[in-house]
C-alpha cells in the first residue's frame, strides 16, 4: 500500500505564506493610498510597572478613547469577534484570499485598511513567524491577549506610489478554533497611511479586542 503523504507544510512553505500576506497587503493599499508626512506618535512606557500592568493600563486608555466609537462584530462561521470603528466599511470576502476587510477612506487618497485572513494550515510555528520577522526586517513581539498567545509584527513600508510616502503596518497572528473546534490561524493585518499615523492606536485597540 502506498504510504499516505503528510499534509504538514514545510517551514519554507510557511515562511513563504507569511511573506505573501505582507506583500499582498501592501499591493492592496497601492490602489487607495497617497498622502504626505505626519510624525508617528510615540507610546510612553512607564518604568517600575510590570508588563501586564502596562498592558492593562494601555487597554484601559484605548477603551476610554474608542469603546463608544466602535461596534462588535462576531463571525458566524469561525467564531472570532472584535470591535471595529463605526462608519468603517465591513466587507466579507472582498477577494478570494481575504475573509474580511474593514476600511475607511479619506479624500483624496489616504486610508486605513484592516484585512482578516484565515489560514487553514495549523502547522505554522513560532519559529516560522520569527524567521518571517527577520526576513521582513520588522519588529517582532509576543503577547498574551484575551488568553491567546499572539505574535505581532510592526513595520513601516515604503509606498509603491511615492518613495517619500510610507504605510505603517501592524500584523498579528492568532491561533484559533472555529465553531466546530477545528484549529486555524487568523492573520490580522492593519495598515495606516502616514498622514493618519495617530490612528495606529485604533489598530492596536482592534487587535486587543479580538477573541477567537
Amino acid at each position: 500500500m502506498a504510504e499516505k503523504q503528510s499534509s504538514r507544510h514545510s517551514p519554507g512553505f510557511n515562511l513563504f505564506l507569511i511573506l505573501v500576506i505582507i506583500a499582498l497587503f501592501i499591493v492592496a493599499m497601492y490602489f487607495l493610498y497617497t498622502e504626505k508626512n505626519r510624525p508617528l506618535t510615540k507610546q510612553v512606557v512607564l518604568l517600575g510597572k510590570s508588563k501586564d500592568q502596562l498592558a492593562a493600563e494601555y487597554l484601559k486608555a484605548l477603551e476610554t478613547k474608542y469603546a463608544d466609537k466602535t461596534i462588535l462584530y462576531e463571525d458566524p462561521q469561525f467564531g472570532y469577534k472584535l470591535r471595529y470603528p463605526i462608519g468603517y466599511d465591513a466587507v466579507i470576502a472582498p477577494y478570494p484570499d481575504i475573509h474580511q476587510r474593514f476600511a475607511a477612506y479619506y479624500p483624496p487618497f489616504s486610508m486605513e485598511l484592516i484585512d482578516i485572513r484565515l489560514l487553514k494550515s495549523s502547522n505554522i510555528t513560532e519559529k516560522d513567524l520569527q524567521e518571517s520577522a527577520k526576513e521582513l526586517k520588522t519588529t517582532y513581539s509576543k503577547e498574551i491577549i484575551n488568553g491567546n498567545t499572539v505574535f505581532m509584527f510592526s513595520s513601516r513600508e515604503q509606498s509603491i506610489i511615492d518613495e517619500n510616502d510610507s504605510i505603517f503596518v501592524k500584523q498579528a497572528f492568532f491561533s484559533c478554533k472555529d465553531i466546530a473546534g477545528k484549529p486555524y490561524w487568523l492573520s490580522f493585518t492593519g495598515g495606516v497611511s502616514e498622514a493618519l499615523a495617530p490612528d495606529l492606536d485604533l489598530v492596536e485597540y482592534m487587535i486587543r479586542t479580538l477573541k477567537c
